[in-house]
């Protein structure tokens, strides 16, 4: 059987490390457990958003990786609790790839930033600090310390993982707050930190706040049973 193409988008940097030019990167970990997984990885640079289909067209499945790019101060629950980051060419695209992936129904699997342009997208609310709006000791940001989430137990991440917790990694500062009619909460943190969700009516669309990709990376990784690595799974499977 021949495995299914999934699409993940590259990050772009305006210069810095070893180039002093515009460059694409993405880190391997992300490849790595595509293929694990069972999917051929297919690198998506940014382009004219007016061309997104053509790269859809080429795919099965989407993955948007994590990032520190801006977002619309409109996704945010205040004026003054906005992106903590610099704009990126690769925000327009990814949110025309975004949108022309859900209307085609193609699985989606968003990661860390990808799981909160999927939920900007379809009217949920962020904060660009969530230390700072949750006031928690909980630690979010720098893989420092693992923690658990609850996972709700009529969900798709339930049925894929099938456990009400897990314990994940984190490394982010901004997060979803509020969510919309369009999307259910799948998982919280102990502090109340929106963790995962899922958009309604779709076959597989999800997010996910923590890395799954540093958990499944490595074949020594999921010799035994690997939550992290079951969501991969089922994305792909959800792909053929």
């Amino acid at each position: 059987m021949k495995k299914p193409i999934i699409g993940i988008v590259l990050d772009w940097h305006e210069k810095g490390g070893f180039s002093n030019y515009e460059y694409f990167a993405l880190r391997t970990h992300y490849v790595k457990a595509t293929r694990l997984a069972g999917g051929t990885p297919w690198l998506i640079p940014y382009c004219n958003p007016d061309e997104v289909k053509e790269y859809l067209d080429k795919i099965d499945g989407l993955i948007v990786p994590g990032g520190f790019y801006k977002t619309p101060n409109s996704w945010y629950h205040n004026d003054l609790d906005t992106s903590p980051y610099q704009k990126s060419p690769r925000f327009i695209f990814e949110e025309a790839l975004i949108k022309e992936a859900l209307k085609q129904d193609m699985p989606f699997f968003g990661i860390c930033a990808g799981m909160q342009v999927l939920g900007g997208i379809l009217g949920c609310k962020l904060t660009g600090n969530i230390h700072k709006y949750l006031k928690t000791p909980l630690q979010h940001f720098g893989y420092t310390k693992n923690h658990d989430i609850i996972i709700e137990s009529n969900s798709l991440l339930h049925n894929i993982v099938g456990k009400n917790i897990i314990s994940v990694n984190s490394d982010h500062n901004e997060a979803i707050v509020e969510v919309s009619d369009k999307v259910n909460i799948s998982a919280k943190a102990s502090d109340g930190c929106i963790e995962a969700i899922e958009v309604k009516d779709k076959k597989f669309a999800i997010g996910v706040q923590w890395h799954p990709d540093f958990a499944c990376y490595k074949q020594e990784q999921i010799t035994d049973f690997n939550p992290d690595f079951e969501i991969f799974k089922k994305f792909i499977q959800a792909c053929n």
